[in-house]
Order: structure tokens, then C-alpha cells, then sequence
């Protein structure tokens, strides 16, 4: 029965580069389970270790600018609710004084602060 065992190791040389690699060991055994043999085969790995980790990192990267993204969108949507609202509010009183105005009363003092209110949130003559 053989029995197999892989595994990835990392190694660091005499001249201090590292090197990955990938064991497998395979030890045959004979009926009352006495090694018999044994076979192992590595293979440096250290490209794709390599490739794996600017692989991490550029899903780091692309999760952190998504992130951003997302932040910056929230802030223009909050950002457009909130001028959205700061014009609505004028602009309400603005369109009730001219509806109000263009009924057609001659009412000298309604008139007048008709034109009061339009012109204080139209910003005129701040």
C-alpha cells in the first residue's frame, strides 16, 4: 500500500534567496506494511508563489479602490439630497409667491411682500 504525503515548503538558500517547493513522497510498503520503497519528486515553485502574491495584492487593491468608489458615491449622493434640499425650500416659496401674484389681486401690500419673499430667497440683494 503506498502512502502519499505533498506538501509546499518554503527554503531559504546559503546565499539568503528563498525558494518554494512542492514535495510529494510516496513510500511503498510491502504486505505487513514494512517500507519497501520510496519515491519523492520537487519542484520549485517559486514563480507561482510569486504570481500568487501580486495576485493577493491586486485584489487587495481593487477591494480598497472599490471601497473608495463606493465612499465617494455616498458622499455625492448625500451631497445632491442635501443641495436638492436647499433649493427646494426657496424655490417652494419662490413658486407659491408667483402663483400667488399672478391671480391678478391689485393689493398694493400683497404685492409687495410677494416680491419681499421672492427676492430674499432668490439671494437677490445679499
Amino acid at each position: 500500500m503506498p502512502a502519499a504525503f505533498v506538501f509546499e515548503k518554503r527554503y531559504v538558500r546559503k546565499d539568503g534567496s528563498a525558494v518554494w517547493v512542492y514535495i510529494n513522497l510516496v513510500a511503498l510498503r510491502d504486505e505487513g506494511e514494512n517500507p519497501i520503497r520510496a519515491t519523492a519528486s520537487v519542484l520549485d515553485i517559486t514563480r507561482l508563489k510569486r504570481v500568487e502574491e501580486r495576485l493577493k495584492e491586486a485584489l487587495e487593491s481593487e477591494r480598497e479602490a472599490r471601497s473608495e468608489a463606493e465612499r465617494a458615491n455616498r458622499s455625492r449622493d448625500e451631497f445632491i439630497a442635501m443641495v436638492s434640499h436647499e433649493l427646494r425650500s426657496p424655490l417652494n416659496a419662490i413658486l407659491g409667491w408667483t402663483r400667488v401674484l399672478r391671480q391678478g389681486r391689485h393689493d398694493e401690500k400683497l404685492y409687495d411682500r410677494g416680491i419681499e419673499v421672492i427676492e430674499r430667497n432668490a439671494g437677490i440683494g445679499d
